[in-house]
């Protein structure tokens, strides 16, 4: 890279070439981002971890579930920092999204653990290392802010810049280029880059082993009855992956109308407005399909998003519903591609294969799958969130939205539910990139508050 000298890796993603792909990529290894147990102590304490999902002021937090209290005696710092002390202003910034470690007393009797210590994530200035499309141009001056990965990037005069192929200056970079970057993440969220590297990506359309593109799917869309109702409707059906599983596509007008409107709206800007025949561009289609036992979409290479009924039906406010699909639509725009080579996060040492995933790796490269796993999952959530702030949903459903979503069993009262660790990952990101003013609240939100799920 001219101009530039830092390490890169080149991982080569292999997508089902005529099959299914649900957006669960990472769920196989067992991922603990939120939600981590309780673990004992030598001194009788126990210790939770997570991202704070509920704050009730002055005393009381939950950790995922894990209801916390805090007293005069509680002592508070930052992970990594070998220094603590009581009356400490960072108990004011325990918020929704904060990661934190708390260790103290548990109280079975009330179901909640007494912290003698909470020490928070100090997530300022954190190290940043990037590989996505650029999905919007924030700001067009001499130091532009792309909208890429799921963060907020700014290029300054100090940035180490590298242009490939036909890209010569930032000029020629717009929605659609990808930005390959390192850098600093400041208090206001912003990415500020240290280095920054510019590609065209080629793509092309995903093909089945025949050759052929959509057939190998026997996908047959619904028909729905006349408006007259002489023409009687037709339930669509899917057959996915190397099992052929059929999927029913119910001929629910109202349901798949909704579906629809509200994917569209996700699919961003800069995808609509390419021609039909340019080869960057994704045809995406949005329905609802019989899918019981699946609690993620499902993306197919050929464009296809899929929602699960019952899915559908839970997420009753389209903010929601809007967060759920946005995770299949994220995956299809950072791999869209098949066999492609995709430039790898800086420092993985291995590329993901799944496929190889489970035929004897050696610890080291199963470590290091797994470490890209977790990258690439978080990577679709950030993604996911930019989508459905872009279209004018609003991001802070999204936790809620996994945490229906997930649920084994719909119970009616839905605050007993544990948030997922997508829930607990997009928090944190909420609450360094969407904050919202104090106080503020959206019409979404009042709806939401307004219907019963």
């Amino acid at each position: 890279m001219e101009g530039v000298e830092w390490q890169r890796c080149i991982a080569k993603m292999r997508i089902p070439q005529h099959g299914l792909f649900i957006v669960a990529i990472g769920v196989v290894f067992g991922l603990a981002v939120a939600t981590l147990p309780l673990r004992g102590q030598d001194t009788g304490e126990l210790t939770a971890e997570g991202y704070v999902t509920a704050v009730n002021p002055p005393s009381a937090f939950d950790v995922n579930g894990h209801h916390i209290t805090t007293s005069a005696r509680t002592s508070y710092g930052i992970l990594g920092v070998n220094h603590s002390e009581t009356n400490s202003p960072l108990a004011a910034k325990i918020q929704v999204g904060t990661y934190l470690q708390v260790t103290g007393t548990p109280d079975r009797h009330a179901k909640s653990l007494a912290a003698t210590l909470v020490q928070l994530r100090d997530d300022a200035n954190e190290k940043v290392l990037s590989f996505g499309v650029i999905v919007k141009v924030l700001f067009a001056g001499a130091e532009p802010v792309y909208q890429a990965d799921g963060y907020s990037v700014r290029i300054t005069g100090a940035t180490v810049k590298a242009f490939h192929g036909t890209l010569h200056s930032l000029a020629d970079v717009a929605p659609g280029i990808w930005l390959n970057c390192e850098g600093t993440r400041g208090k206001d969220g912003v990415v500020t880059a240290t280095k920054a590297a510019f590609y065209r990506v080629k793509h092309k359309a995903g093909q089945s082993r025949n050759g052929s593109s959509e057939d190998s799917l026997e996908f047959v869309p619904p028909t729905y009855p006349s408006d007259d109702g002489k023409t009687p409707g037709k339930d669509g059906k899917v057959h996915l992956g190397l099992t052929k599983r059929s999927h029913k596509i119910p001929a629910d007008r109202s349901m798949q109308g909704r579906v629809q409107r509200v994917g569209d709206r996700i699919v961003p800007a800069y995808q609509q407005a390419l021609p039909s025949g340019d080869p960057s561009k994704l045809n995406f289609r949005f329905f609802a399909v019989d899918a019981p036992t699946v609690d993620a979409p499902i993306a197919t290479s050929e464009g296809l998003v899929l929602v699960p009924r019952h899915i559908a039906e839970r997420l009753q406010s389209d903010d929601e519903l809007a967060a759920f699909m946005a995770d299949g639509v994220a995956l299809l725009l950072q791999s869209p591609t098949i066999n492609s080579k995709v430039l790898a996060f800086e420092g993985v040492a291995n590329a993901l294969n799944p496929g190889l995933l489970f035929t004897g790796l050696g610890l080291l490269e199963l470590d290091a799958a797994h470490s890209a796993a977790i990258q690439l999952e978080q990577q679709r959530w950030r993604i996911a969130l930019s989508l459905v702030d872009d279209a004018g949903y609003d991001p802070w459903r999204a936790p809620e939205a996994w945490r229906i979503a997930m649920a084994k069993k719909f119970p009616k009262d839905i605050s007993t539910l544990k948030y997922p660790d997508v829930s607990g990952y997009q928090l944190g990101i909420l609450n360094l990139q969407y904050r919202k003013p104090q106080g503020k609240q959206t019409a979404s939100n009042k709806t939401d508050q307004q219907s019963s799920h």
